[in-house]
This record gives structure tokens, C-alpha cells and sequence, in this order.
């Protein structure tokens, strides 16, 4: 195992969404609680249309 930090966040939901964030140039720091966030959004957006 690497002992790198930043491979070692890779292991978690957190470190792959953090790196999501930096790969797509996100001028912000993304974690994963964002996601439920946007699928609450979502959701609301979807009952709201029906």
C-alpha cells in the first residue's frame, strides 16, 4: 500500500469525490456531502414538475 496521502484518500467516498472535484477544475473544494445536497435539489426540482 502507498503511503502517498493523496492515493490514501482515494479509499473513501471523500477522497474520490474530492478528486472528481479537482479532475473536472472545480474552482472549489468538493466533499462529499455536496451530493446530498444536489440530490435533494434534484429530487424537489422533479416533484415540483409533476
Amino acid at each position: 500500500m502507498c503511503a502517498h496521502t493523496r492515493q490514501k484518500r482515494l479509499y473513501s467516498i471523500g477522497g474520490i469525490v474530492e478528486q472528481a472535484g479537482e479532475l473536472a477544475g472545480l474552482p472549489f473544494p468538493v466533499h462529499a456531502h455536496m451530493l446530498r445536497h444536489g440530490t435533494g435539489n434534484n429530487l424537489s426540482q422533479t416533484i415540483l414538475k409533476a
